[in-house]
């Protein structure tokens, strides 16, 4: 599934998602690069503004800050994707739910 991601107070996003997964209003987002936590609030179709640009993926999803993962949390989750921070490592790139 390919979502435009919404965060926060967003009107415009600039931001796409990717996940082998549908995701569900109620699910918690973690951001295995910062550890934040993001609830999905809404899930639907792209209105005039919500995309930056026309390519972006159709399906919007809107979440809301929903705080962070305490690091032996985040150790664990990282360990169980076998994900590796690194320097280079950005927000919003790689996240599970």
């Amino acid at each position: 599934m390919e979502y435009t991601w919404k965060h926060g107070v967003q009107l415009t996003s600039y931001t796409t998602l990717k996940t082998n997964r549908a995701l569900e209003v109620g699910k918690v987002l973690v951001d295995l690069c910062t550890g934040e936590k993001y609830q999905v609030l809404a899930i639907g179709k792209a209105k005039e503004d919500d995309r930056a640009f026309a390519m972006f993926p159709e399906d919007v999803v809107q979440t809301w800050p929903a705080g962070a993962c305490k690091e032996e949390e985040l150790a664990q989750l990282r360990d169980k994707a076998g994900y590796t921070f690194t320097e280079t490592c950005k927000p919003f790139i790689d996240v599970v739910f």
